[in-house]
């Protein structure tokens, strides 16, 4: 065997036995991730989570030959820079441990704006000078005022989707500007026969939190409406008939 084919191969063979070896496996995205961020982060994350970049093929080779229900759907995840993920933290634990560890940086010529991008009137910390035009290069309309740089009025540098210029990533990088993510991509992750996207795990606590209070005011709220008796509605309910009772006494003391 062939030195290249042979070292191929060991590839695949622990790729399959690592699969074998975890409950959880999952697809990374690490486009626009620098080789020294992925780094630091596996390091960091080493104790949830190992991480493995390998030919695609292998992965589609690895996730064909390994006897795990439905393990084969993964292969549709990985139209991307894929690297694998082994663990066996609970999906959801996982996806908010990568989500923790992401930082913001300066957009570079070429990247897309993952959001609107908006500049509000009002001054900067520039002194007039060649920067002026710099401004007005990407499109922002300066006055001066006390000695400094202001924006006449408020601006989308640039829309959810475009691609940033050469002169608008350096004014929005001098204005400190970073909307661009750095970290893992999550892209999905399988756990005893199930495929979970990312979308689906990457849950905002805060907005669950609030769903869930809100869900139950509005059952309060039916249940008081309806005259339901339970023991949160109880005290509630008979203080409505107190008052209705006492208001009907009034009338026939009329």
């Amino acid at each position: 065997m062939r030195p290249n084919i042979k070292k191929k191969q060991e590839e695949l063979e622990n790729i399959q036995k690592l699969i074998n070896s975890y409950k959880t496996i999952g697809v990374l995205d690490t486009a626009n991730l620098p080789s020294a961020q992925l780094q630091r982060l596996r390091s960091k994350l080493k104790k949830h989570l190992l991480i493995r970049i390998t030919k695609k093929a292998l992965m589609e080779l690895a996730l064909e030959k390994v006897q795990k229900t439905d393990i084969k759907q993964l292969k549709a995840y990985l139209e991307c820079y894929p690297a694998l993920i082994f663990t066996n933290e609970n999906p959801f634990t996982l996806c908010k441990i990568v989500s923790k560890n992401k930082t913001n940086v300066a957009a570079k010529i070429g990247q897309t704006a993952p959001k609107d991008i908006t500049i509000q009137k009002g001054p900067t910390p520039f002194s007039p000078g060649p920067i002026i035009s710099e401004f007005g290069q990407a499109g922002i309309k300066t006055t001066v005022e006390g000695g400094k740089i202001a924006i006449k009025e408020d601006i989308t540098l640039l829309k959810k989707g475009e691609l940033f210029t050469k002169e608008k990533a350096n004014i929005a990088a001098k204005l400190g500007i970073k909307p661009i993510e750095i970290g893992l991509k999550l892209v999905a992750l399988y756990e005893d026969g199930r495929v979970y996207s990312g979308d689906v795990l990457d849950i905002n606590e805060q907005d669950y939190i609030n769903k869930l209070a809100g869900a139950d005011t509005h059952a309060k709220n039916l249940a008081l409406f309806v005259v339901y008796p339970t023991k949160e509605t109880i005290i509630s309910l008979l203080q409505k008939a107190f008052i209705e009772q006492q208001a009907i006494s009034n009338l026939g003391g009329h």
